[in-house]
């Protein structure tokens, strides 16, 4: 895993980059690679601290045009989680990002999506003041707020470990793959947010819009044994009742919850998932 650093001439914090966590994911690999053309080419101008920039950090899966090859590595961010998963392909790269993450003093996690229905979105699951200049300043409409169904239990990401070493941190779902808007939205707010936070010399242009705060509540995932049957391709929301699975004696799973959804993935593999379950405020939630 290969580890690019910039540094300026004045003191600062340092901030990580990481592109590709997930393999079939290029638009981070793509905005980071013109970040460091950019800074060498001196259209970028350093002005305080230092940047560090990961731009593949899975390359195998990469190389394979697959999410993984063993495991979600935005999955098992976590010292316990590595150790359970002795082994894995995954479970070294995730040592080596999180070691990454301890040597920087905040992180900007760039993915992208598989539904080109799901408007592009940002993570921040942080009350940290920083964090939350980070939110404002990449000027995305839509903010994932903390949740516990934000991911399936026993999982952690790279902001959830961020979190837990008090360091500020956003991960920028840039949007669908292939639309080529994504990659001009998501490299504008990476160098808004290093201008924000002092790391760049740039005027800082943040379209004025309101943002929306999303707050999962529960998630659709993909079980083996079960049937998917509710109608995910052309669903918006989903109520009390409505069927979700059925299972392999006949019997219907119905959900518990309602609310509109959200990030659909009509593929996923065994135990991720296919949709969230969401609330939408216009507002940080409480």
């Amino acid at each position: 895993m290969n580890i690019k650093k910039y540094t300026s001439e004045n003191k600062g914090p340092t901030i990580l980059i990481l592109g590709r966590i997930h393999g079939n994911e290029p638009i981070g690999t793509k905005i980071i690679e013109r970040l460091m053309k950019d800074i060498d080419d001196k259209i970028i101008q350093l002005k305080n601290g230092a940047i560090n920039l990961i731009a593949c950090c899975n390359e195998r899966a990469a190389n394979e045009d697959t999410r993984f090859i063993d495991l979600n590595l935005n999955r098992i961010m976590s010292a316990q989680l590595i150790k359970e998963n002795k082994g894995a392909y995954e479970a070294e790269l995730a040592l080596q990002v999180m070691e990454a993450i301890d040597n920087a003093d905040m992180l900007i996690d760039l993915h992208s999506f598989v539904d080109p229905g799901t408007p592009p979105y940002m993570i921040c699951i942080d009350d940290n003041a920083i964090a939350r200049d980070m939110v404002k300043a990449s000027g995305y409409k839509t903010i994932l707020c903390a949740s516990p169904f934000l991911t399936p239990a026993n999982s952690q990401m790279t902001v959830d470990y961020a979190k837990s070493k008090g360091k500020p941190a956003v991960l920028i779902e840039a949007g669908y793959h292939n639309d080529p808007t994504a990659f001009n939205r998501g490299y504008e707010a990476v160098l808004n947010i290093l201008a924000t936070l002092g790391f760049i010399d740039k005027s800082i242009e943040i379209p004025s819009t309101s943002q929306d705060f999303v707050v999962m509540k529960d998630y659709i995932l993909q079980k083996d044994g079960y049937e998917l049957v509710f109608p995910l391709k052309s669903a918006k929301d989903i109520n009390i009742g409505d069927p979700i699975y059925k299972t392999k004696n006949g019997d219907i799973i119905s959900s518990k919850v309602k609310g509109e959804i959200f990030a659909k993935n009509l593929t996923p593999r065994s135990g991720e998932e296919y949709c969230y379950i969401a609330d939408i405020f216009k507002g940080w939630p409480d």
